[in-house]
């Protein structure tokens, strides 16, 4: 089965994403749908990018 797709105004509205408010809105594109795993493999990337790499 497929997986939901939300749009940018849905996940940014949403209580779920709501800390997240901000890089959503950075990152999301207007017109195109997000998984919710997609949606936290985008905050996950963005809040691990200051993370030194070993």
């Amino acid at each position: 089965m497929a997986e939901t797709k939300f749009s940018k105004q849905q996940l940014c509205s949403s209580e779920r994403f709501a800390r997240y408010r901000d890089i959503l809105s950075a990152f999301l594109e207007e017109g195109k749908g997000y998984g919710i795993a997609e949606t936290e493999k985008i905050i996950n990337d963005f809040l691990g990018s200051g993370k030194e790499e070993k």
